[in-house]
């Protein structure tokens, strides 16, 4: 069987790990790319995204490659991309077209309903891709194959969740040969992942949903650290690696494991590399053993400092002492650390932003990230949001469609406002200490703009003021996409895949 992956803008890990399923079970797999210019995560400008729209060129690429099995791996922000996309790919190609991922599990029946989706994976789909390319190759897709939902006379048929993989390390490596003859390679940087699930689950988090299907118990599970070195040193030798994106949810969470990696680390590897941590994981050791590892970058979750409503609306159970402590050690360490927060939660206030804008300004990490929040499908944050009147029971129909929904009552504060402290937390990060506090005790705040300046603040302050160790790389892999797809459409060659 043949099998084709699409996927928008950037490199995928799930893409890669199935397509190693797949050609170790004998089928063949390749890789289509729409680069979705002016239209992601980074840069989105909508009348240019309409001008360089490359999906014709897309569906001609994968007609070309002539596949039994078109797979998407989709996300919840993907969701609208990938309607649009099946649609025009099934009436070109009559190939069956297959979805999983997180937005597949959590809303399979809204997949059900489009004419193009001939199956959905829900949970991991490694075992299940060969399952379902074997079965086609023996006449087509079987209804009862595990973690499969198909349509039955119309009927939306949801099977059984088999059990999570407990042994990561009898997988295949994720095949990165599959971005080959594209702009995104392993060169620059190598991502992967140690682990698999969560220990903690936030509201907010896919992960809260994933253990409302499997239980919390097996959910976290570890690769050896000679499977983990193994990887990597393949990557060293096959793509020329010079740096490591641990993809973890948390990295390094059990001490022994740790303990093992950060010597079989430094003496085989080397490379520096980037992870996450929780605020609760980080103390005098877990820093030491990150920094002699060759850890040089560490994302922490804060998500807002009003440690009550931390805990409420987020179920974050870290003391804001903790996370005070924790940005200390990694910074005495010499690591640079990301705090990440999320706004416009469920009863958030001016009070609320005006309290993490004071912690800041004492605590300075090396890069303040703030996101909007996002309501996911099957989260419990939805719920919380529903009992406070931040949504209503029409937003839900939007969530489980793949639209951003965001919250519409938020106490006190309102949407203006938050822009306005969105250039507040960038100014506790580059100006002296005593003119912020002035700032925010005369609410001079109230006076910054809330046009696209709080943007291109926190995009400048990100890029210049506080480079990251990874800002470098993000920034040339952005533009060698660029390059590479402006080019490709300007002669007229279509998108490599």
């Amino acid at each position: 069987m043949k099998v084709a992956f699409v996927y928008p803008a950037f490199g995928s890990l799930a893409i890669e790990s199935l397509a190693a399923m797949a050609r170790a079970k004998g089928h063949s797999a390749g890789l289509v790319f729409d680069p979705c210019l002016f239209e992601d995560s980074f840069v989105t400008i909508r009348p240019l995204a309409r001008l360089f729209r490359m999906k014709k060129k897309v569906v001609e690429k994968v007609a070309a490659l002539k596949p039994d099995v078109v797979a998407f791996s989709v996300v919840t922000s993907d969701f609208l991309w990938f309607k649009e996309m099946a649609a025009l790919i099934k009436a070109e190609t009559g190939a069956r077209v297959i979805a999983g991922n997180i937005h597949a599990t959590s809303a399979p029946e809204e997949f059900l309903k489009l004419d193009c989706v001939d199956a959905v994976v829900r949970g991991e789909g490694d075992l299940v891709i060969a399952d379902i390319l074997d079965s086609i190759e023996h006449g087509g897709i079987r209804p009862d194959i595990d973690n499969v939902c198909v349509n039955i006379d119309g009927v939306p048929r949801l099977n059984p969740l088999r059990p999570l993989i407990q042994d990561l390390d009898s997988l295949p490596f994720p095949d990165k040969t599959l971005y080959a003859d594209t702009p995104v390679n392993a060169s620059d940087i190598y991502t992967i992942m140690a682990s698999r699930g969560c220990p903690y689950r936030c509201t907010f988090c896919n992960n809260d949903l994933m253990k409302k299907l499997y239980g919390a118990k097996g959910y976290v599970r570890t690769r050896s650290v000679a499977n983990v070195i193994e990887e990597l040193s393949m990557a060293v030798k096959t793509y020329d690696s010079r740096h490591v994106n641990f993809y973890d949810e948390v990295f390094g969470a059990k001490k022994e494991w740790m303990r093992e990696f950060a010597q079989e680390y430094k003496k085989r590897i080397g490379l520096p590399y980037i992870a996450c941590a929780n605020p609760n994981m980080v103390d005098e050791e877990h820093a030491a053993l990150l920094r002699e590892s060759g850890c040089v970058k560490v994302d922490i979750g804060v998500q807002t400092i009003n440690e009550k409503k931390r805990r409420e609306i987020y179920n974050r159970t870290e003391s804001t002492e903790i996370i005070r402590r924790s940005i200390r050690l990694l910074q005495e360490t010499g690591i640079f650390v990301a705090a990440e927060n999320i706004a416009n939660f469920p009863t958030e206030s001016e009070s609320d932003m005006v309290e993490m804008a004071r912690f800041y300004n004492e605590t300075r990490p090396d890069v303040l990230k703030v996101f909007w929040l996002r309501y996911f499908p099957g989260t419990e944050i939805i719920n919380i949001a529903l009992r406070h009147g931040a949504l209503n029971e029409s937003d839900l129909k939007k969530i489980d469609a793949g639209e951003h929904v965001g919250s519409i009552t938020i106490d006190n504060a309102s949407p203006k406002l938050h822009r306005k402290f969105y250039i507040l937390y960038v100014l506790t990060q580059v100006l002296p200490r005593g003119l912020v506090e002035t700032i925010i005790n005369k609410r001079l705040y109230r006076l910054l703009p809330t046009s696209f300046l709080p943007g291109i603040a926190y995009t400048a302050y990100r890029l210049l003021m506080k480079k990251s160790p990874d800002a470098e790389i993000m920034m040339r892999q952005h533009a060698k996409r660029y390059k590479f797809y402006l080019k490709e459409f300007f002669t007229g060659r279509g998108v490599k895949g």
